[in-house]
């Protein structure tokens, strides 16, 4: 049976998960040249903190040290494991918080900051298909609609990540038909599964994937990763 690993570690929550030095230790060369060039500390950290995490809970899958675990990118700077591992992998980080999945089909995350000096979700249309910019603006108040807009942008940020397309292509059509999530946040869209999810007050998740079910959640409780019941 397919397989999905979904983590999330709350940055504003609980800081850096170990001293910098033992982060940059799993880095490559090129990761820490990367590094390097960072001028402003905040996104620095959020890289750092990305592949720290990336590589730590690849390593466990791969049953080798974190700092054996090689990374190669395409040329949107998305991360890629060397051919022959037979895992798919995807990453994203926001001011507060970082998000990956791992799995054995190819899956796509994202991870969005709901409060905005833009508000976006005010402008839906600009952004997504008419049919479900129609439905945020049926939100009867601001925080409704922020909510619904980033289910929307996360999960087809999600999609674009797995399908390795253009936004602009994949967002012509994405949501025609409609896109309503149950109550646990999952909805069967053009056959692949979306799961949308407040991992925080200010923070909104969405995974695309094939795996219907055999998708497990993991939490940071300020020492390990924990599985979600």
């Amino acid at each position: 049976m397919s397989w999905l690993d979904v983590y999330f570690y709350s940055v504003a929550e609980h800081g850096l998960p170990c001293p910098e030095h033992e982060m940059e230790g799993v880095l490559d060369a090129l990761e820490r040249e990367r590094l390097q060039r960072f001028r402003r500390e905040d996104p620095r950290q959020l890289f750092l903190i990305a592949r720290y995490l990336l590589k730590t809970r690849l390593a466990e899958h791969l049953h080798c040290a974190a700092q054996a675990v090689r990374l190669r990118y395409n040329d949107n700077g998305k991360p890629l494991l060397a051919e022959g591992t037979g895992l798919h992998i995807s990453l994203s980080h926001t001011q507060g918080g970082v998000a990956l999945c791992v799995s054995d089909r190819p899956c796509g995350v994202d991870l969005e900051r709901l409060s905005r000096v833009q508000r976006p979700w005010r402008h839906a249309g600009r952004y997504l298909h008419p049919t479900l910019a129609l439905r945020v603006a049926e939100e009867n108040s601001e925080a409704a609609a922020s909510r619904c807009f980033f289910q929307y942008w996360t999960a087809l940020e999600a999609t674009v990540k797995r399908e390795g397309s253009g936004l602009f292509r994949l967002r012509e059509n994405f949501g025609a038909q409609g896109l309503e999530f149950d109550a646990e946040g999952r909805a069967f869209h053009d056959g692949y599964w979306l799961y949308t999810k407040a991992v925080a007050e200010d923070l909104q998740l969405s995974v695309s994937t094939e795996v219907e079910s055999g998708v497990t959640w993991w939490h940071f409780d300020g020492e390990e990763f924990f599985r979600e019941d």
